[in-house]
């Protein structure tokens, strides 16, 4: 059964929505929120050049490829320009390296990477104003989100890694608008990207670097097809909706497309977009959150604990749950944040799961309390978690709905500074990181958001 829609077709709705939102009509509340998430992606691209996986090697691939080349477009910690492409591409990669950015928890994808680092790259060389620059997020998260509610876990389930594949048309449309571009050209472009969508979720099987890759790639391909239909390159139409089209093809059946309500009039998406705590997959908060809280009111050391029980949302269970064999000895990195064993025994040893906590990959006290975890699927939506802890003093539960930093269980915008800071300064110095925070708190009076990526370049 293919998918179909019965009103006016869905991909002119969606250049329709990128060229006919006014900023006028954004809320406060979200204007808001776009700043904090924009300041959360520059934090943890500061942070995937210090610490994440294989940053070195991207820029040096990069470097290859451009052969001497420069460009306008600046790619954080870096002192020379990159040509606009490349620039999407490294910032949007490091973004993602230490799966630390933004979430949308019915989308299942991850919003911001692509979308901050395309619009970046497209508003940079064109002395684009901080009005104009949260304008173009907000339509970004906004069709981001309504694209990704209406498939939720059915690009998941059909092998694919809906950050890239639903993120590149996101991407286009927000980068078309702040680039000028009219509807009928962004049309196009999305029909380009049909043929550049692309992101497997092997990843979460067998580790590797293709999903940071991936993802910087969404943000490069999307300039591409930009470039190619404001050339006068012809894109397919019905890329969104076609019997061949990205719902189709890239999802299995039942998305909810009638779903989908683009209007020029009102968005609302930013607001339902998670900032993570933790650097590892989103499915694993959940645990973290509940394994701590009862190890710590219950005063358990891992010695105490004889076991651990879960239960996690079905989707979620076969991302970080399943396999145990494996996951419980995570190889690497990457294993790691997608191995919800890792995660409740890295909260039960403490003291916090931050970056450093991959560094006890081999302690025998976080192998052991891995040996004491178990994991099931359980009647659970989104990114809810049941959490049971037995112990020789007793046993004690605890349900976990909704894990800390979700729109139920927000942080506040201290916590985006402080975890911020904690990124980008190590790379750019305590100072510089309070202008950029400064000035991104003012976003919408910079005149040119050169004001800001001139902070993120290396002195």
């Amino acid at each position: 059964m293919t998918t179909t829609l019965t009103r006016t077709s869905l991909t002119p709705r969606v250049a329709a929505y990128a060229t006919g939102l006014r900023h006028e009509a954004i809320s406060p509340e979200v204007l808001d929120r776009s700043k904090q998430l924009f300041l959360d992606f520059l934090g943890v691209a500061l942070g995937g050049v210090a610490f994440g996986h294989a940053s070195a090697e991207f820029r040096a691939a990069v470097r290859s490829l451009m052969d001497g080349a420069t460009g306008r477009c600046t790619v954080v910690g870096e002192r020379d320009g990159y040509p606009a492409h490349f620039a999407a591409l490294l910032n949007a990669a490091y973004a993602h390296s230490m799966d630390f950015d933004d979430t949308h928890r019915d989308a299942v994808t991850h919003p911001g990477t692509p979308l901050f680092a395309g619009l970046l790259a497209a508003g940079e060389p064109r002395g684009v104003s901080g009005r104009d620059f949260l304008t173009a997020a907000v339509v970004g998260y906004e069709i981001n989100g309504q694209l990704g509610r209406a498939h939720a876990q059915r690009v998941h389930r059909r092998g694919f890694h809906p950050t890239a594949t639903t993120g590149i048309f996101a991407v286009t449309a927000a980068a078309g608008r702040l680039m000028g571009l009219d509807q009928g050209v962004i049309e196009h472009a999305l029909g380009l990207d049909l043929s550049f969508a692309a992101g497997t979720a092997q990843f979460s099987e067998s580790g590797g670097s293709n999903k940071p890759v991936q993802v910087g790639m969404a943000a490069h391909n999307a300039l591409y097809c930009l470039a190619l239909a404001a050339a006068g390159v012809a894109g397919t139409g019905r890329p969104l909706e076609g019997t061949n089209g990205y719902f189709n093809a890239y999802a299995e059946p039942g998305s909810t497309v009638e779903s989908i309500d683009l209007d020029p009039s009102q968005a609302g998406e930013v607001l339902t977009v998670a900032v993570k705590p933790y650097p590892a997959c989103r499915y694993t908060h959940a645990s973290i959150d509940g394994v701590s809280a009862l190890v710590q009111r219950e005063a358990l050391t891992p010695d105490d604990i004889l076991s651990i029980e879960l239960a996690l949302p079905p989707d979620g269970f076969n991302i970080v749950g399943s396999q145990p064999e494996a996951k419980r000895r995570p190889a690497t990195i990457v294993d790691a944040q997608f191995s919800v064993y890792f995660a409740a025994a890295v909260a039960a040893a403490g003291p916090a799961y931050t970056w450093d906590s991959y560094r006890r990959l081999t302690d025998p006290t976080i192998e052991a309390l891995m040996d004491k975890t178990t994991v099931r699927p359980g009647d659970l939506t989104g990114m809810a978690t049941d959490v049971k802890i037995t112990s020789r003093r007793g046993a004690w539960t605890m349900a976990v709905p909704f894990p800390k930093g979700e729109p139920e269980v927000p942080i506040s915008w201290p916590e985006v500074e402080a975890k911020f800071r904690s990124l980008a300064t190590g790379l750019i110095g305590a100072a510089r990181a309070d202008e950029v925070l400064a000035a991104v708190q003012r976003l919408e009076t910079v005149g040119d958001i050169g004001e800001v990526t001139r902070l993120l370049r290396a002195e």
